[in-house]
């Protein structure tokens, strides 16, 4: 059976971030640390372009037009949560683990026109190294971007590593979901560890991915 031209999908258009136009937005989590994470990625892309992005808070409103840069992970914002839930982006509190990073560009996630650049990682250390590899990037090809995807896996993230974390976890889980201790990122790669390696039956409290 064969398709006529009619039926088929139509290309899409280069994928494309204009970083030097005045409706850039930048999104950030209600902490001084990536607020200040913001703050200097502004700083620097404005030394870069002569325009500063619109910096903010992220809030139940998204811009929906531009390019909209978000900085975290699922915990720690909003709209990384939005992405990730809806099968966009997958950055937690255990990957890409700790000092890792995630920078990658998402097609119009949420039907506005308004296209993502994700700055993330499983803490603000990782973030602070993927705003850096923004900024490596606009000088290496220009305030223009196209496609993006980069990821430095950070700690727990190796075999090794979890193997090494599995003993622990299986004596110290329990207990430390006990004392509420669970929001962690340590916690977070152990009890990835139990579930990858070991099927320990102990269930994970509903915020930990």
């Amino acid at each position: 059976m064969t398709t006529s031209p009619e039926s088929e999908l139509p290309a899409l258009p280069e994928l494309r971030f204009d970083l030097a136009r005045n409706d850039v937005h930048m999104l950030h989590p209600a902490t001084s640390a990536y607020a200040e994470i913001a703050s200097d990625l502004a700083t620097q892309m404005e030394s870069l372009t002569g325009k500063r992005p619109d910096v903010s808070e992220e809030s139940e409103v998204i811009p929906d037009s531009g390019s909209v840069i978000v900085l975290g992970n699922i915990m720690e914002s909003t709209v990384v949560r939005r992405l990730y839930l809806e099968a966009y982006d997958f950055t937690d509190l255990a990957l890409p683990g700790a000092g890792g990073f995630t920078l990658r560009t998402i097609r119009d996630p949420f039907a506005t026109g308004a296209h993502v650049i994700l700055v993330g990682g499983s803490d603000s250390v990782g973030v602070q190294t993927a705003a850096n590899e923004l900024v490596t990037e606009m000088k290496k090809h220009g305030p223009v971007l196209s496609y993006l995807y980069k990821v430095r896996l950070g700690k727990w993230t190796t075999v090794e590593e979890i193997d090494m974390a599995t003993g622990d976890a299986r004596q110290s889980v329990p207990l430390l979901v006990a004392e509420g201790f669970f929001s962690t990122l340590d916690l977070a790669a152990a009890y990835r560890a139990v579930y990858v390696t070991s099927g320990v039956g102990v269930e994970a409290p509903s915020g930990l991915n």
